[in-house]
């Protein structure tokens, strides 16, 4: 199964609700820069790539491997409380379709809102799309793509 596969219209409800509650998880770790409990939402051969995001020097071009991902992340949680910024991310309109070999599909829109030093604030909107595993402690990513929204 990849990405591309196609996503049925129905999921078994104990699947999707766990499935909500890994994001839920996953994003507050991240926000709450715990980020390397965070990781571990992250599978070791995991591939991450989003569009658009010029200003944090990722392109469409993937980014492999969990250590990098580590390394980045906690490289922006440190940029991020040096500068005064506070990230929040949200992910709605989940859809999932499950497979009975332990992986999920999902397509999500995900908001991040970034608010700076006296308390102006940015959103940002996005579609993404992510290929997740489910083992002994959990889900984890494997594959996720973003694309964010771009205006003009």
């Amino acid at each position: 199964m990849n990405l591309d596969t196609p996503i049925r219209s129905e999921t078994d409800p104990v699947v999707f609700a766990s499935l909500w509650q890994f994001y839920a998880r996953q994003m507050h770790l991240l926000d709450s820069a715990r980020v390397d409990e965070w990781a571990a939402t992250l599978a070791p051969d995991c591939s991450f790539a989003e569009d658009g995001i010029t200003e944090l020097s990722f392109s469409a071009t993937a980014i492999e491997g969990l250590e990098r991902m580590k390394e980045l992340a906690h490289r922006g949680v440190a940029e991020d409380r040096a500068n005064g910024i506070v990230r929040r991310h949200w992910i709605g309109m989940l859809n999932v379709d499950s497979f009975a070999d332990k992986t999920a599909r999902t397509s999500f829109y995900a908001m991040v809102a970034v608010t700076e030093k006296g308390g102006e604030s940015r959103l940002h909107s996005s579609a993404g799309r992510d290929l997740l595993v489910r083992g002994e402690a959990g889900w984890t990513v494997r594959e996720r793509r973003v694309r964010r929204d771009l205006l003009g």
